[in-house]
């Protein structure tokens, strides 16, 4: 079962290096485009308007995989929250069910006396 998770993980890290190749690839095919192209920006709001200076084109592309990946980010720390608190009561709740089956071991464990006999209680 290991040799095929070993053999996931080497998949996984070819497919990694073939994605980094072809980004790598792409970059350079096109770096007219990304450092040398320089575009402004006009925003009107309706209340504001903002105007951005000439600014190469890779700024932008990292602004928005940087607001990309916060976007991501805040769904995934929600749900990270959530499931850590599962976990907590599920814990909580092993605990408990915990210490009732060593509070029933003891007593089977306990002779019961009833008219001066022992009669052991089986746990079943």
């Amino acid at each position: 079962m290991e040799d095929f998770f070993v053999m996931i993980r080497r998949i996984k890290m070819v497919l990694l290096g073939l994605v980094i190749i072809f980004l790598a690839v792409v970059v350079f095919q096109n770096q007219d485009f990304l450092v040398k192209q320089n575009n402004g920006m006009y925003i009107n709001l309706g209340f504001k308007e903002i105007v951005i200076d000439e600014t190469p084109m890779y700024v932008y592309f990292a602004v928005c995989f940087i607001i990309g990946f916060l976007c991501a980010s805040y769904y995934t720390v929600g749900k990270h929250f959530q499931m850590r608190k599962q976990a907590k009561n599920y814990e909580e709740i092993i605990d408990n069910l915990n210490q009732e089956l060593e509070s029933k071991n003891k007593q089977a464990e306990e002779p019961e006396i009833k008219n001066d006999e022992i009669v052991e209680i089986n746990a079943a």
